[in-house]
């Protein structure tokens, strides 16, 4: 299937699945290894609204994602660690630690919000990594 087809179908999965649906939430990890942004960004957009918060399957696929090399598919990542992570969950902090460094703007405003959301309360990295934001050359993320 093209890609704006996976794409529509992975939408339509948020209108007729439910939240923790047996099978579905397996299958949209896997479609996740597809390479084109499209699959990856509908993937990101419904996975909040059909996985349990600190599913590990999906934690690690979107900590994968904050990685890629399109800045869509990472701010994506950013925004799904943020909505399924457990508070003081390690392996999300590190991606959004990383990905508060990203050079593009939203990914890095993104980041600094989620690690407000995700990170362990008196971690002293990430309030180095969120202070970092305030030297920022961009006005946006200053004000995260």
């Amino acid at each position: 299937a093209s890609s704006p087809t996976r794409a529509s179908a992975i939408l339509a999965l948020h209108r007729v699945a439910e939240r923790g649906q047996a099978g579905v939430v397996e299958l949209l990890v896997a479609a996740g290894g597809a390479d084109d942004a499209a699959t990856k960004g509908a993937i990101q957009q419904v996975l909040p609204h059909l996985a349990s918060k600190g599913d590990r399957r999906v934690l690690t696929a979107l900590c994968q994602d904050a990685r890629n090399d399109s800045s869509r598919v990472r701010l994506g990542a950013v925004i799904g660690l943020s909505a399924l992570s457990e508070r003081g969950d390690r392996s999300a902090t590190a991606a959004l630690c990383q990905a508060a460094q990203d050079s593009d703007s939203a990914v890095r405003k993104a980041s600094v919000w989620a690690l407000a959301a995700v990170a362990p309360r008196g971690d002293k990295a990430v309030i180095r990594q969120i202070a970092t934001a305030l030297e920022d050359p961009i006005p946006e993320v200053r004000v995260a």
